[in-house]
């Protein structure tokens, strides 16, 4: 099978041998596998192309394709498991179509470990409350998550900072 995940700076180390896997984010890993195969498929060959600061790039239609998958919702959920236990964060760029995916340092890193690429990576808590306590992805959780959260607008909060009083002008 090929690896549809490309390094964003295309300097991938040939020295790399291994891949760090934190202690602390085993159960989350395995309730993701668990879970969901898919996922941690893609959690896996992403890790293997990702750079030192644990960012890869690709193009969803060749990751469907080297994975056999056969519809858009299929993967969308096998992502939505990465983002709900804070594995992952991905951006679409608009222009190419291509995915950026920014792997969480609290799960894995290469085999340099740096303060520096720490601090403008992925860097958040795993997401140990969707855990049931059996060690299982919560069904609550899963069906509740939404990979974009709709912002809440209220267009009349600031009313009484632009309202004029036109009794001086009548």
């Amino acid at each position: 099978m090929r690896n549809p995940f490309i390094s964003v700076a295309n300097k991938k180390s040939k020295s790399r041998f291994y891949l760090k896997t934190y202690d602390t984010a085993t159960d989350v890993l395995s309730a993701v596998a668990l879970c969901n195969g898919l996922s941690r498929a893609i959690l896996d060959m992403a890790t293997v192309a990702m750079n030192v600061k644990n960012e890869c790039e690709v193009d969803l239609q060749d990751l469907d394709k080297a994975l056999g998958i056969k519809s858009a919702v299929t993967r969308t959920k096998a992502l939505n498991i990465l983002r709900l236990m804070n594995l992952i964060e991905t951006s679409t760029g608009n222009r190419s179509g291509i995915t950026k995916f920014r792997i969480n340092f609290r799960a894995f890193t290469t085999d340099v470990e740096s303060d520096l690429a720490k601090g403008k990576g992925f860097n958040e808590p795993l997401n140990f409350d969707a855990l049931d306590a059996d060690g299982f992805i919560k069904e609550k959780a899963i069906k509740s998550y939404k990979a974009r959260k709709p912002a809440k607008v209220d267009i009349f909060s600031d009313l009484d900072d632009f309202a004029v009083d036109v009794s001086n002008y009548i």
